[in-house]
């Protein structure tokens, strides 16, 4: 990694963040990110113009004359420079770890708090006196414990939780090692020489 090949690498990683917050899938535990040879990659240039359009509906939302707006760039603030110490120019060893997300989310989800009050036009603190929208909420809070209890399923077993990973990423050293190494305590033998 450079500090250039690692910026708009970056680029592709947030909007998978992005994505996760959104919608929980393809989760897991040791993502590999190839870096990007050059900005004009199909997939860079893409994330690219996703949070350029991103950036700007916040921009236009914080100009128009909504309520709490701004909790707008409060959130989009909150949520950039939280990640800024590891998606920006100074290269790390994992390009995307969902590890990362913990900080960042709090800006994420009252953003979507937000979101949810402006949809239902009305005033934060009234929020509960519309049942529609409680509701509405309670649905996509109940979807992410779903999705968080399915998930930490999986590191119930370390075994179970590199197969994941393996699965998702077969031909990473890292991932081929501790896999291997795992099968070997387990006495696994031929799982572990086909690593």
């Amino acid at each position: 990694w450079t500090p250039y090949t690692y910026l708009i690498t970056q680029s592709y990683v947030i909007v998978n963040y992005l994505r996760m917050l959104f919608y929980p899938t393809g989760q897991c535990f040791n993502h590999f990110v190839n870096p990007a040879g050059t900005i004009l990659e199909t997939r860079i240039m893409a994330s690219i113009a996703i949070l350029t359009i991103g950036l700007g509906t916040v921009y236009w939302l914080s100009r128009k004359s909504l309520p709490a707006r701004s909790w707008v760039w409060f959130s989009t603030v909150w949520f950039i420079l939280a990640l800024a110490p590891t998606s920006s120019v100074f290269p790390i060893s994992d390009a995307m770890a969902e590890r990362r997300l913990y900080l960042p989310t709090w800006g994420f989800s009252l953003f979507v708090v937000w979101l949810y009050a402006l949809i239902f036009r009305e005033p934060l603190p009234k929020l509960s006196s519309r049942p529609a929208a409680v509701t509405l909420m309670g649905v996509h809070i109940l979807f992410l414990c779903a999705a968080t209890w399915q998930r930490n399923q999986l590191y119930l077993n370390p075994i179970e939780m590199w197969e994941d990973v393996y699965i998702k990423y077969p031909d990473t050293y890292r991932n081929n090692y501790n896999l291997g190494n795992l099968y070997l305590e387990d006495s696994k033998f031929e799982k572990a020489s086909e690593l």
